[in-house]
């Protein structure tokens, strides 16, 4: 597919998952076989939206699509709806087993979405596992409780050793695999547990809500912080549509979430991120969190990426390469060894002397590249102009 093409159907998807609608031609009945039509979906499954392309297809915009086009995408709902649902079960298995055993679970992500909404199972939200937070005090206690329901650890690689969740969990007769957080990332104090469980609300035995606020500043700062969205400019569009569906919620304290973002230097991963919802799926843009000039600039760099690939290939790049100088890792597993900040500094930067040889090779090795893919590009250019 020709790039300004890709743009189209993402302009077009971004349209069926906000507020501009739907193409005029998918009221025709021919439509649900179109290029366009398998276009819009292959890209969706890309971006993680698949099942709320088919929801918003055949309930949102009903009238709007053909009557064989609602009925496909319907069937797809139900078929991922029929699957969250069963993970729901599980989730409420697993809290069921926990409270026997003196402690509670908080759902988080898409686990709080499914367990919330007992009648639709979350059919929209796309699901890859469950994600649920204990209390560091039960989190060495997790592997032995797991194993005694009929989980089995999947991966015994060494980076789950000291880790804010331990290695994903699952059962042969699983609908999706079990990841149990004991913080919300490697910056752990950007949203403390201690906050989310005191914020939290009983749902079911042994499970906890989070607080909307909390779900959606974890929302945003999982993207913009956790995966360094903010510093590479990325817009998965399920990253946006969960920002969407946070800020399209009456009950969500946008006041706490923006006092809190403020406390802990995360206000501008905020603007960004309801910055791009705004430009993207024509989000309401909240008052205590309003589109400024640093959201701006963050919409116009992440779409010109967009457009790029040796701009989209350089961000990416560079946030690989800057793992190496962060040492995030190393400052978590001091931190949670009970370190004092002295401590966490100095490791931090020891390891950023080890590492500081292979990062210059990094880096020479990236402008080479990014050299060689930019003179491509500009070529490139060039033909199809002299060609039009």
């Amino acid at each position: 597919m020709a790039r300004s093409e890709g743009e189209a159907v993402f302009g077009l998807l971004c349209g069926v998952l906000g507020r501009r609608g739907v193409p005029a031609s998918f009221a025709l009945p021919s439509e649900v076989n179109s290029d366009t039509f398998a276009a819009m979906t292959a890209l969706a499954e890309a971006e993680g939206v698949l099942p709320a392309l088919y929801d918003l297809l055949a309930h949102r915009h009903g009238a709007q699509v053909s009557k064989a086009m609602r009925a496909v995408c319907a069937v797809h709902e139900e078929t991922n709806r029929r699957r969250n649902a069963a993970i729901r079960q599980a989730l409420l298995e697993l809290g069921e087993a926990a409270i026997a055993e003196g402690f509670r679970f908080a759902a988080l992500k898409g686990a709080a979405w499914v367990i919330e909404d007992a009648d639709g199972a979350a059919g929209w939200r796309s699901m890859i596992d469950m994600d649920v937070l204990v209390d560091a005090s039960r989190f060495e206690d997790i592997p032995s409780f797991l194993e005694r329901l009929g989980y089995m650890r999947l991966s015994h690689d060494t980076r789950y050793d000291v880790n804010f969740h331990h290695a994903p969990y699952g059962r042969p007769d699983g609908p999706a695999v079990i990841e149990v957080h004991r913080h919300l990332g490697w910056r752990h104090r950007l949203l403390a547990p201690e906050i989310v469980f005191g914020q939290a609300r009983p749902i079911a035995h042994g499970l906890l809500l989070p607080a909307p606020w909390c779900r959606a500043f974890h929302a945003i700062i999982h993207w913009q912080v956790q995966d360094f969205g903010t510093s590479r400019a990325t817009m998965r569009l399920k990253d946006v549509l969960e920002v969407d569906r946070f800020l399209a919620r009456s009950d969500v304290d946008r006041s706490a979430l923006a006092t809190h973002a403020r406390a802990v230097g995360a206000i501008e991963a905020c603007e960004a991120a309801t910055a791009l919802a705004s430009e993207l799926l024509g989000s309401p843009s909240p008052r205590e969190i309003p589109v400024r000039a640093v959201g701006r600039r963050h919409v116009a760099r992440a779409l010109s990426r967009q457009a790029s690939p040796w701009r989209a290939w350089l961000a990416r790049e560079r946030w690989r390469a800057g793992t190496l100088w962060r040492c995030e890792k190393v400052a978590y597993r001091c931190a949670v060894r009970g370190a004092n900040p002295v401590s966490i500094r100095a490791a931090v930067w020891a390891g950023r002397l080890v590492r500081l040889p292979h990062l210059c090779v990094r880096a020479i090795g990236i402008i080479a590249r990014a050299l060689t893919m930019l003179v491509s590009e500009r070529s490139q250019r060039k033909y199809f102009a002299r060609v039009r």
